[in-house]
């Protein structure tokens, strides 16, 4: 059933040709970026504040949150490299990934001081960090206005749960961001006791 058809069976008024191609943009994307996103994610929990990042049943790596310090920082290691996570300036509204040699290897900081969006800095490449109720709390990156990765919360059978959908082919680094931002809202609303996270 086309969008018109909807609008029509809905009584819902006309809208100018200009909304309507922006809405029906939005959906076509949203299901684009759901249908590529094929592999299965995982987060399981080793123990209190440490997790380990799964990718269609393969270890990617592990990350530690150590909550008591000022920065938030967190430690992990992908593969063979030992990456360190914390916020940084006087706000702390900067977040940096640093390697084994303290070289910044990623980089958010906000778009605007009053926006709801950073950007990320990784490589050569840069992408926005947005958070949106959609119609729960997810944190998205997005790259050319496109969604490559999300983490929010959803329902499924009445039941809250942690819904990850990515594009393939992603740095992982991204996801390693994106939980060390979500770990709060996962607790908050879970508490530490949850041991698996599925895509």
């Amino acid at each position: 059933m086309g969008f018109d058809s909807c609008r029509d069976k809905a009584n819902l008024p006309m809208l100018p040709n200009c909304y309507v191609y922006s809405i029906k943009n939005i959906i076509a994307k949203r299901l684009l970026f759901q249908k590529n996103s094929a592999m299965k994610k995982q987060w399981k929990k080793i123990a209190d504040f440490k997790y380990s990042l799964w990718t269609d049943e393969k270890k990617v790596g592990e990350m530690e949150i150590h909550f008591n310090t000022l920065a938030t920082k967190a430690t992990c290691t992908i593969g063979d490299k030992e990456l360190t996570i914390k916020r940084t300036g006087f706000w702390k509204s900067t977040i940096e990934v640093t390697d084994s040699n303290d070289i910044v290897v990623l980089k958010t900081y906000p778009e605007k001081w009053y926006a709801n969006s950073s950007i990320i800095e990784v490589g050569n490449k840069k992408y926005k960090l947005i958070i949106r109720n959609n119609p729960l709390a997810e944190y998205v990156i997005k790259e050319n206005d496109t969604d490559i990765l999300a983490y929010g919360l959803d329902t499924e059978n009445k039941k809250l749960k942690i819904k990850i959908i990515s594009s393939d082919d992603l740095n992982p680094i991204l996801d390693f961001l994106l939980w060390y931002l979500f770990v709060p809202i996962a607790n908050e609303n879970f508490g530490d006791n949850f041991l698996l996270l599925i895509a």
